[in-house]
């Protein structure tokens, strides 16, 4: 009887290397959308923090009848030491962020209390133990590569991702003797010591934006020298800090009554901002000059965020900028009584 032996099929090395090369084209062509679907999905997150800081402010001015100060001093005096509390941190309330906004209210917002985060006293001792590890998912970008927190006198600060506006540096205002040769300027929402009624805004809601992002550094620029750009990230400033000087634009040599950054013998004469920024670059912009560093007043809009950067109207509305926008636009964007036309913002 004669026996039949089957035969056991099995790949060749050369049919498993082709498969393996198969998989490996299809992993490459499917890893882009799957990481474009979720930058997608940050993106939105982002516009949706933007929607949120957006109806806080309006919800801040439905209560007092004002738009929220980016700081707000007693008045040019010897009182007027130290940094008030930001805008951020004013809108807390309508971010759920109530309780951390009562601790702090608690300790005070006025010229007894300094949000300079570097200082000894036992004031800001004790905003730094309320600050530490306290972080609002509505100040962060989803897509940012920056870290999450900054280390101020061994206290785990949270680090945002946003900016107020201050205007911009063609507005009739600006002041071009701020630190390191930046300009500061009172054309839009949010420059510095003052609580604008929403009739300021002659512009028109609609056509004024008052926050964007600075989640990025900006092109060209390396992780090195990144926190350079950023207002909120000096080793002893944070998102709490607003800027301490109690004047308001109005001019050349308005803003800081000397010229130099402090006189100690007067002090009105900061030249220095926090948490806001005077537009004058595109967002995005390469390069670091010194008027674009922390401290001074013009630090870059900045996303990580393809093409662009998302921000927030006065009336709460959200849109993605384009980092291609022209610049006049983007300046009569950022001023809230200009009377220009907008452009096209695309």
């Amino acid at each position: 009887m004669k026996q039949t032996h089957s035969r056991t099929s099995a790949f060749t090395l050369v049919e498993l290397l082709v498969v393996i090369a198969i998989i490996g084209i299809l992993v490459g062509l499917l890893l882009p959308a799957v990481q474009a679907a979720r930058e997608a999905a940050r993106r939105m997150q982002c516009s949706n923090n933007f929607k949120q800081m957006g109806l806080a402010v309006l919800n801040y001015e439905s209560t007092y009848s004002r738009l929220p100060p980016a700081a707000m001093k007693g008045g040019i005096g010897p009182v007027n030491l130290g940094h008030s509390a930001s805008g951020f941190m004013r809108i807390l309330p309508y971010l759920e962020g109530g309780n951390l906004y009562n601790q702090m209210s608690a300790v005070g917002f006025g010229d007894a209390a300094n949000y300079w985060l570097g200082a000894v006293d036992p004031t800001t001792h004790k905003i730094l133990d309320i600050m530490q590890g306290s972080t609002f998912s509505a100040y962060r970008c989803p897509s940012s590569p920056l870290r999450e927190t900054v280390t101020i006198q061994n206290r785990q600060i949270m680090w945002p991702s946003y900016i107020l506006i201050a205007g911009s540096d063609r507005h009739r205002s600006a002041d071009p003797r701020a630190f390191n040769g930046s300009i500061h300027s009172s054309g839009g929402v949010f420059p510095g010591s003052i609580s604008y009624k929403i009739g300021a805004v002659t512009d028109g809601t609609s056509n004024t934006m008052i926050i964007s992002e600075q989640s990025q550094w900006g092109r060209g620029v390396n992780a090195a020298a990144f926190p350079l750009l950023r207002t909120s990230i000096s080793p002893t400033g944070s998102w709490v800090m607003g800027s301490k000087n109690p004047r308001i634009p109005n001019g050349v040599g308005t803003w800081s009554s000397t010229g130099t950054h402090l006189d100690g013998s007067i002090p009105d004469t900061d030249l220095r901002c926090y948490n806001v920024t005077t537009i004058r670059q595109p967002p995005n912009a390469g390069g670091t000059p010194a008027w674009s560093e922390f401290r001074a007043c013009n630090t870059i809009l900045a996303s990580a965020h393809t093409g662009g950067v998302n921000m927030c109207r006065a009336d709460g509305s959200v849109q993605f900028l384009s980092e291609t926008v022209d610049l006049d636009t983007l300046r009569n964007l950022a001023d809230k009584d200009d009377g220009q036309v907008l452009g096209n913002l695309e």
